[in-house]
């Protein structure tokens, strides 16, 4: 679960689930920011144990999302609003970003974004679960 990377005809799936900060955050964007794909779709959660810095981090993550080019934003947590409002903020088309309260919905969201030109990168800190994502979508994939 760290940037396990899974490639089938259908997608590549780039599961980073096992823990998240600020730093590892920001690489795994780039990392989706220079991958050759053409559709490229973040699916992330909070960053945990960041104390009253928190907020600060998570909105300089909605800054990163938006300056990594991404198509597609699948926001989950805590702090998603937070994300959600920074990546606005600098410039991400608020209609290519879902907010996404249970988890268990991401499954039905991400059932049109296969194709082969598609990168996936999943990444949240543990207690988060997305990794029940990752599996579901390396499953289909």
């Amino acid at each position: 679960m760290r940037l396990e990377i899974t490639v089938s005809d259908s997608i590549t799936v780039v599961d980073d689930t096992y823990n998240a900060n600020p730093a590892s955050m920001k690489a795994a964007l780039e990392i989706l920011r220079n991958a050759p794909h053409t559709n490229k779709i973040a699916i992330l959660g909070d960053m945990l144990e960041l104390g009253r810095d928190a907020g600060y981090w998570h909105e300089q993550l909605g800054k990163w999302v938006a300056l990594s080019k991404i198509n597609r934003l699948f926001i989950t947590g805590t702090f998603a609003h937070v994300v959600l409002s920074a990546a606005i903020k600098e410039g991400m088309d608020a209609s290519a970003i879902r907010l996404v309260e249970d988890i268990g919905d991401l499954k039905a969201m991400t059932s049109d974004i296969m194709g082969e030109d598609t990168i996936v990168l999943i990444k949240a800190s543990r207690a988060v679960h997305l990794d029940k994502v990752a599996t579901y979508l390396k499953a289909v994939a």
